[in-house]
């Protein structure tokens, strides 16, 4: 009715980035550039889920160790919630796999992705880890403070995704 036609698809950045965030991406096409073009087709983002523990620090400092009373309260909480079959529970991440979406409430207790550490209580990703998670590049300038920064990085993008679709974009109606 406006003259655009609509695609969707659900995309999963676990290919491109170690974070599994799902997210709905939408591109609309002017019905001339369709009738000329055709139908947009969404880029596959296939292949092996990438590990976290490919952008995990080697040296980090230990304020992002959690504390005893939070780790206890993560721990005292999860068990009541699954007692209850209802909430979320903390548990810490596996390395070999991607993360659990970084959500903007991130950098309150760090519950979504907690990095084992031996012999100490887990740790929280740093903010250098996070922007790596979606894909920003070194020279990304995020607040310096900790809570502004987590909560700028769970509400964004990830930024590979958004490169790959719009390259699909490009391709499929300017380049000709």
């Amino acid at each position: 009715r406006l003259g655009y036609k609509f695609y969707y698809q659900i995309v999963n950045s676990e290919t491109l980035v170690p974070q599994r965030r799902k997210r709905c991406f939408m591109v609309c096409v002017r019905e001339d550039t369709y009738q000329k073009h055709g139908a947009f087709k969404f880029p596959e983002m296939t292949g092996p889920s990438i590990p976290l523990k490919s952008i995990l620090d080697k040296k980090v400092e230990k304020k992002y160790t959690i504390s005893d009373r939070l780790w206890k309260g993560h721990q005292e909480r999860s068990t009541r919630n699954k007692n209850r079959g209802t909430g979320f529970t903390t548990k810490v991440a596996d390395l070999e796999k991607p993360s659990n979406t970084i959500v903007a409430r991130y950098g309150k207790d760090g519950k979504e992705c907690l990095i084992p550490q031996n012999g100490q209580n887990p740790r929280m990703l740093t903010i250098g880890e996070c922007r790596k998670l979606f894909g920003y590049p070194e020279d990304f300038i995020l607040p310096s403070s900790r809570t502004p920064a987590y909560r700028l990085l769970g509400n964004s993008v990830v930024v590979p995704v958004v490169e790959t679709i719009s390259k699909s974009i490009i391709d499929q109606y300017l380049s000709s």
